[in-house]
């Protein structure tokens, strides 16, 4: 968010992927975050 990126994705190659996503949502309420691999900007 300091950087200017209101968004992140996490893929699931490992198993503190949920984890990470949960925590994300906890300490950086305002971030977008997505769960996969975006393939395309649209």
């Amino acid at each position: 968010m300091k950087g200017g990126l209101p968004a992140a994705e996490v893929t699931f190659r490992t198993a503190a992927a949920e984890e990470a996503i949960r925590r994300i949502v906890a300490e950086v309420p305002d971030m977008l975050v997505g769960a996969g691999t975006v393939l395309t900007k649209e």
